[in-house]
């Protein structure tokens, strides 16, 4: 029988949701000996078209890729099954979410709940699904009362309970359209001090591992997501068979918890031990850490060699790298483990649509008793320039809520790579101008130190623009031509030169006879008479100030946020680490203002991000124009910014440039657009003596800020 084999697109690949349907499917696959190929889309509108032409059926899950994508796989008569979602597929999985909801509304009305709102979305086909099962019932029993949707995607957890609590109506019971959202409910409301449920129930749907954990326990919907995946293995083998059948429908159960008012065992057999997840995570930010450190390396072939996948579960899979243009892919195979293996070869050149092939897929010596393959987009810049194609698939990563880390790996290999190039790129260039150089520009120059005259040939007079008459120069006319903050550290290695016989190099720059300066190269080496006696120095002189403006370059990238031109959050921590030392040193003070603007997220949500980028540079600019006492402005991310105010006097001074700050962001942006900031302020050495907890402290400030309403400035207390 020939083997078969199952695509599965999916949007993510971890936690309790997608990583327990992609653990079922691979499971159900490998019980009907079929191999399985997931590849995670991980990207909006995705259209690379990995194992089309060999796949024979396809699981999609909500929205992975668009219509387009299922067009181009109905086109080659290949069936098509989707999970919670509204593309036509040719067949579907489904979940009983009229039939949950309904039966969760009547255990609520059990309780005596009246006043119901409902908190979600409805843009995926589930949540689509339990809005209008929410809105149909309680209209049917007269309960529906206006308004009663609020949006978790357009508006924030902390809005939206804000709009429920100042209500005309005394909403009783909050139905969530999952557990996400209701977590984040339950902590605004905490925040606000409303007790659940004695004051209001709140309840979600998914019944994810942490429900368990939450204070209150929350009511939920279990949503087996195990028998979601099996349903939609076994539909997809049917209907590549020919088999006709109707859509699948899995039943959930409401799971009945303090959150609604309900007893609840909560140290059920079946329930994991949260050290598990602990330990989980604390493994995970181990990992990332000595990724992170592995991946900091500029060298080019270790990284391609993947030998930095030995901190992850992954071990042998292929890599297919964009190495020069759009047309030049090259894969390889690579297995971390194989003994012996010092050097690695690419295996093909071949177009990015035949990765990967069905005899890879189906090569037993490489998958050996594993049956799946997971595809991951190397994206770098918003461009797709290369695919990870791991053997295996990490089940742990389904023990907790979706965090992305197999994505992670993606985003680590395409920095780093990006790294690896800039770096070999700069080593070409600072070779190929050196070359030049030493060819065309290079002068010799030798220092007879008995008159302290200096004669060259070549370029040293031209270079610095002089005529080729003034061949000599004394060697003290010749030294203040050399920068003052460079002269220090010249005498210092020629000095050094003299003292011991060996040959001495120096960076600095010279005044050129038109005033500017020029990034000089100069190298030297004492020599001595017959009778010992040093008597001259020779050497070389050679422009460098095109390499410099590349190095500079180089930095100001590394150092600057992308969009706002101002410094970052790299940036930020080493000025801030310097700073505090010449702090303590001097037994100065010093302040950190923390700031963001409040409400940011309706703006991008409702204008788009574009809108948002143009405020956020607006913002940059007029605080930019605030710091012109040796202030250090960054952007430490999305919407925050801090300030490093070095040397203060008294906090009034820090509390009066805060008000500046408040005051100029107040202002209108584009005639039409208020935005207002919440500011936190921390000092040193008064609430911290190290960056770390001075930081925190200023975020925490912040958020008083804006836990008290936003647009305020607090001190951290």
């Amino acid at each position: 029988m020939t083997e078969r084999i199952i695509g599965f697109l999916t949007p993510m690949l971890d936690g309790a949701y997608f990583g327990q349907i992609l653990k079922s499917i691979r499971e159900t696959a490998k019980e009907q000996n079929v191999k399985l190929l997931v590849i995670g889309t991980n990207a909006e509108n995705y259209q690379t078209p990995y194992g089309i032409d060999f796949v024979d059926g396809w699981i999609v899950l909500m929205d992975a890729v668009d219509q387009r994508y299922i067009d181009k796989l109905k086109k080659r008569n290949k069936p098509v099954i989707g999970i919670n979602t509204m593309l036509q597929c040719d067949n579907y999985v489904h979940v009983d979410n009229e039939d949950a909801i309904e039966t969760m509304l009547e255990h609520l009305i059990k309780h005596h709940y009246t006043n119901f709102a409902y908190i979600g979305d409805y843009v995926f086909f589930d949540a689509k699904k339990r809005y209008y099962a929410f809105q149909h019932y309680l209209n049917q029993k007269g309960l529906l009362k206006e308004p009663y949707f609020f949006d978790s995607i357009t508006n924030s957890p902390s809005y939206i309970v804000d709009q429920i609590l100042h209500s005309d109506i005394h909403y009783d019971a909050l139905i969530c359209v999952n557990d996400f959202v209701a977590y984040n409910i339950i902590r605004e409301l905490k925040k606000r001090d409303v007790r659940v449920p004695e004051q209001i129930a709140v309840v979600g749907f998914d019944n994810s591992y942490a429900t368990r954990f939450t204070q209150p326990m929350l009511t939920t919907v279990n949503l087996p997501v195990n028998v979601i995946g099996k349903e939609a293995t076994l539909l997809t083998l049917n209907e590549m068979e020919g088999k006709k059948s109707s859509p699948a429908m899995i039943t959930t159960q409401i799971v009945l918890r303090h959150s609604c008012g309900c007893e609840y065992n909560e140290f059920s057999m079946e329930d994991k031990d949260p050290s598990d997840t602990f330990d989980y995570l604390t493994n995970l930010v181990s990992r990332n850490f000595n990724l992170g450190n592995i991946m900091q390396s500029y060298l080019y072939k270790d990284l391609i060699e993947m030998k930095w996948l030995l901190h992850t579960p992954y071990r042998k899979g292929f890599i297919l790298l964009n190495e020069e243009n759009h047309f030049n892919w090259k894969m390889y195979y690579f297995n971390v483990e194989q003994i012996g293996k010092e050097e690695f070869d690419w295996i093909a050149n071949i177009e990015k649509k035949q990765f990967p092939t069905k005899e890879q897929l189906l090569n037993k010596e490489i998958f050996q008793d594993e049956n799946t393959m997971v595809i991951i987009p190397i994206i770098l810049d918003e461009i797709e320039i290369g695919t990870l194609g791991f053997v295996g698939v990490d089940d742990e990563t389904s023990m907790i809520t979706p965090l992305n880390t197999t994505y992670q790996l993606g985003n680590f290999f395409a920095s780093a790579l990006k790294r690896a190039r800039m770096d070999q790129d700069l080593k070409a260039y600072s070779h190929k101008l050196e070359l030049i150089s030493t060819i065309i520009y290079d002068g010799i120059w030798e220092l007879d130190l008995t008159t302290d005259k200096v004669t060259s040939t070549g370029g040293i007079h031209k270079i610095l623009g002089y005529t080729n008459t003034d061949a000599e120069i004394s060697f003290y006319k010749l030294v203040h031509l050399i920068h003052k903050d460079d002269i220090g550290i010249f005498y210092q290695s020629y000095r050094n030169g003299l003292e011991t016989g060996d040959v001495f190099d120096i960076e600095c720059r010279m005044r050129h006879v038109e005033g500017h300066y020029l990034w000089m190269f100069i190298t030297g080496q004492p020599e001595s008479n017959l009778f010992g006696e040093m008597t001259k120095v020779i050497g070389s002189i050679m422009d460098i100030s095109e390499k410099k403006t590349q190095e500079n370059q180089i930095q100001e990238l590394i150092y600057k946020d992308s969009l706002t031109q101002i410094h970052n959050r790299l940036y930020f921590n080493e000025q801030l680490n310097k700073l505090l030392k010449v702090i303590k040193e001097e037994q100065k003070k010093l302040a950190l203002i923390m700031f963001d603007l409040d409400q940011f997220k309706s703006i991008n949500d409702t204008f788009g991000h574009t809108k948002g980028d143009e405020i956020l540079l607006e913002v940059a600019v007029r605080v930019s124009d605030l710091c012109v006492n040796h202030e250090v402005f960054c952007r430490l991310g999305g919407d925050e910014f801090v300030i490093i105010m070095p040397d203060i006097n008294t906090i009034d001074d820090v509390i009066t440039f805060s008000e500046q700050i408040r005051k100029v962001i107040e202002m209108p942006f584009f005639e039409h657009f208020f935005i207002s900031t919440s500011i936190g302020i921390s000092l040193y050495p008064n609430d911290a003596i190290c960056e770390e907890s001075l930081t925190i402290h200023a975020d925490k400030a912040m958020y008083q800020s804006k836990k008290n309403g936003g647009n305020q400035i607090s001190v951290y207390s």
